[in-house]
Formats: structure tokens, C-alpha cells, sequence
């Protein structure tokens, strides 16, 4: 924790010389929620249908957005568009502004669920749980592009109270409303359907039921048949704008070793299929809490696209290994946190390192602490024997 006490200036400074610069530019329309407007004024028009049409995105952006010579192609599931519908009714520069206000509101939201689980961060400095959160490279970048990152994560950390409630059909409902991260949330459907968790795993297949019912709805049943081979050829055209070399992930380690196309996607599935192999084993026997902090984990490694925004979810295992008495490894949580600011210098794979070594942490721990249930927060006066080194 001292590590991260002494370099927090640093980061926050740093993050706040970036926004200086890159905001102007999002407002001029140079964000990713130029797509999401733009697919916001088209449901509301009521051209669903257009929603993957190039040529009406690129129209609809260059009239109502700003001049550019390519478009930003929509990407994710059709149902997802209705949360831009209320934001089309305003101006862009509004819009973003809205956007993130809802960005602010849901990070709260997550703070309150997660803080009392991070009394390690309070012992070393009373404000450094909410730094924590605010401080979080990937938190900063989602409110900055507009993405849904931190929607992703309100879902996922209510799924976690409703977990520990022992309300599992209620968390699997609430994870599976995050199926337009589809790429994060098979990888935990599978890993609880491998622990069989029935309940969670019914939980996702209903709410994922009724997104894909909602997109056939809204785009029709062809255009919502032809979303497969639509992704597939938007990760290729427009590469440049989803570039594998930045992704935080297995995807991106192997790209720096610059192998064949088929060599790539065969070394990627070895090492997703070992990772899961992995989770599913030493995850088998944990509290469901765990079960999930590990499924989180592992998803951000071995999901196909992952952006540096996308790991804002890796709030939850973090703040859940804050939670334990005596846990060894806190280190890769400082790892953790200071390593995303590299995504600002164009290095992202090397986060997916930092990533690992969090997942291995609750591997060896799954032998240990993590079988147990201990308070998330000691009783007041208890002496604490332990001293938290990072």
C-alpha cells in the first residue's frame, strides 16, 4: 500500500493532464460515443433496422456529430441501443455530458456496494478507497471514450450482493442483462455452469433470453441472424479502430509475438482453455463470493475483445481480496492498479501480466483463505496483528 500511497499523486496527476486534452476532443465527437449517439438517433427514428448500416451511422454522425472521414461502426447487440434512445434527444456536446453524469452516478453506486470491503485501503489513508476508485485507469478512460464499462459494473457488483445473499437466480439475472459483453460474460456462465450453479447460470440464460428477444424486436430477426458475421467483419475493417495490439488480454500478449493468424488463434485457445481449466478446478470448493471474484478475473484474460476500459470490473476481485484478514499477495493489486496507466503510452498487453498474477493470487489463495466466510470488515477494536504491505 505504501507503493501506492506514494505514487497516487502521479497517477491522478497525470490522468487529470490527459482529460485536459483528450475531453475537447471527445466533445468535438472524437470519443466512442460517437457510435452510441449516433445509434441512439436511430432507434428513436425508428430505423432499427439501419442500426449495423454503415452508410446511415456515417450520415447520421457527419450531420449531427462532426465532419469525419470514416464513420464508428456500431458493434454490440442490438438491445443495448436502448439506453442511448433518452441521451439522442439532446445535443451531442449534452449527450456526453449526460453520459457521464450516469458514469459518475454508477461508479457511486459501485463505491457504496464495495467499500466496506476495502478497510485495508481505509487503515493506510481514510480517502484512499474512493481514490482507489476514481484513480482506476479503466474507470477513466470509460467516462472519457463514453463507453458502458461502468454500466457492467453496477450489474455485476448487484449480482455480487445478490450472491452473497445467497439470491443466486436474482445475480445470474442481473450479470446476464451484460450480454452486449458477451466476450465477458460467456467466459463466467461457463465457469458456473462447470461448478454447477444451476440457479445462476438459469439466471443468465433468462435475462440474456429476453436481450436477445428485445434485439430481434429492434433490428429484426435477419439482421439479428447476420450480428455474427457483422462483428466479424467490423473486427477486420475497421481494425484500426479496435486494434488487437492494445487489448489488455491473452489476445494481445500473443500479438506481440507476431505468429501467423492460425498459430495466433491456437495459442490464445490454449491458454483461455487453461485458464478456465484452472478456475474451474481450484474454484470448485469456494465460497460463491470467490467463485466469482475468480470467474472475473479469468473473463477479462480470455475474453476475444478486451479493451483497457473493460477491466473496470476488476474492482470487484480487487475490493474482494481487500476484504480478507490476513491474504497474501496484496501486491498484485497495486500491480494491478498502477499497471493500467500504461494503456496512456500504448502498452496495454503488458496490464494483462499484472492481470495473471491477480488470478494466481486467488488460485494460491483458494488453499487457504478463501474457503472461508470471514467478515468483510473487523468487528470495531480488534487488533489487527497483520501489516498490509503491497
Amino acid at each position: 500500500m505504501e507503493v501506492l500511497l506514494g505514487l497516487l499523486p502521479l497517477v491522478l496527476g497525470l490522468q487529470l493532464l490527459i482529460a485536459l486534452v483528450y475531453v475537447p476532443s471527445a466533445l468535438r465527437g472524437n470519443a466512442d460515443f460517437r457510435n452510441c449517439y449516433s445509434t441512439g438517433i436511430l432507434l428513436r427514428s425508428g430505423q432499427g433496422d439501419l442500426l449495423y448500416d454503415y452508410e446511415a451511422q456515417k450520415h447520421l454522425q457527419n450531420e449531427f456529430i462532426s465532419q469525419l472521414p470514416n464513420a464508428m461502426p456500431y458493434v454490440h447487440p442490438p438491445y443495448e441501443a436502448l439506453l442511448f434512445v433518452p441521451f439522442s434527444w439532446l445535443t451531442y456536446r449534452n449527450a456526453y455530458f449526460g453520459w457521464f453524469g450516469l458514469g459518475v452516478l454508477c461508479l457511486l453506486f459501485c463505491y457504496r456496494i464495495l467499500y466496506k470491503r476495502m478497510w485495508h485501503l481505509r487503515e493506510a489513508w481514510k480517502w484512499l478507497p474512493l481514490l482507489f476508485f476514481i484513480g482506476f485507469v479503466p474507470v477513466t478512460v470509460a467516462m472519457m471514450q463514453g463507453q458502458d464499462s461502468l454500466i457492467t459494473l453496477v450489474l455485476l457488483s448487484a449480482a455480487l450482493v445478490n450472491l452473497e445473499s445467497d439470491n443466486d437466480l436474482a445475480a445470474g439475472f442481473l450479470a446476464g442483462l451484460a450480454a452486449y459483453k458477451f466476450q465477458l460474460l460467456l467466459p463466467i456462465a461457463v465457469l458456473f455452469f462447470l461448478w454447477r450453479n444451476w440457479r445462476f447460470v438459469s439466471g443468465i440464460c433468462i435475462s440474456a433470453g429476453m436481450a436477445v428477444a428485445a434485439s430481434a424486436w429492434i433490428v429484426g430477426l435477419a439482421n439479428l441472424l447476420g450480428y455474427p458475421g457483422y462483428v466479424r467483419e467490423a473486427s477486420v475493417k475497421f481494425a484500426s479502430l479496435m486494434p488487437v495490439a492494445r487489448m489488455p488480454n491473452f489476445r494481445g500478449i500473443v500479438s506481440l509475438f507476431h505468429f501467423s493468424p492460425r498459430l495466433s488463434v491456437a495459442c490464445v485457445s490454449v491458454l483461455s482453455v487453461a485458464i478456465l481449466a484452472i478456475a474451474a478446478w481450484y474454484g470448485r470448493r469456494l465460497a460463491v463470493r470467490w467463485q466469482f471474484s475468480m470467474a472475473i478475473t479469468a473473463a477479462t484474460l480470455v475474453g476475444y475483445h478486451v479493451m483497457t476500459h473493460d477491466l473496470a470490473i476488476l474492482l470487484i476481485p480487487m475490493a474482494i481480496i481487500l476484504s480478507q484478514r490476513n491474504i497474501r499477495g496484496l501486491w498484485s493489486i497495486t500491480a494491478v492498479w498502477l499497471s493500467t496507466g500504461l494503456c496512456f503510452f500504448a502498452h496495454d498487453p503488458l496490464v494483462a501480466l499484472a492481470v495473471l498474477a491477480l488470478f494466481v493470487i486467488q488460485v494460491k489463495g483458494s488453499q487457504r483463505e478463501f474457503k472461508t466466510r470471514p467478515p468483510a470488515e473487523p468487528t470495531k477494536g480488534y487488533n489487527r496483528p497483520v501489516q498490509v504491505s503491497c
